[in-house]
């Protein structure tokens, strides 16, 4: 999406999609609902909206919520190094050959498939 696009329509985009991350076009830079939501409940943003109309941030461009750069990575990452990745930061997304990978794919996707299971804890000396 492009930077300049409005908070609204970014919004009505994310909701319609059911995405919670926007990435600005031509980047690995992305704005996830959080950053928006953070944004949206900001002191100085509600104290400005209380003096105008309620839709006025509403209409600001996404640009000015601010954007994370996702983590970019080599497609041969083990499973272990993509879960580390993905622990750098909050809302943290890695991203490789135009595919993002978030911690939903690493950790719901394969449960909800029934593929994620938790071994028994093995003991390191034996």
């Amino acid at each position: 999406m492009d930077g300049r696009t409005r908070l609204e329509a970014a919004l009505e985009e994310m909701f319609r999609r059911r995405s919670r991350r926007v990435f600005l076009a031509g980047t690995t830079k992305f704005i996830w609902d959080y950053a928006i939501l953070e944004h949206l409940l900001d002191p100085q943003v509600l104290t400005a909206n209380a003096k105008g109309p309620s839709k006025g941030v509403l209409r600001s461009p996404i640009l000015e919520v601010g954007a994370t750069s996702a983590v970019e990575v080599t497609p041969d990452l083990t499973m272990r190094e993509a879960s580390e990745a993905l622990m750098t930061g909050r809302g943290t997304c890695l991203c490789f050959e135009n595919v993002v990978v978030t911690p939903w794919d690493v950790v719901m996707k394969p449960r909800l498939q029934g593929a994620f299971q938790i071994s028994e804890p093995k003991r390191l000396d034996g």
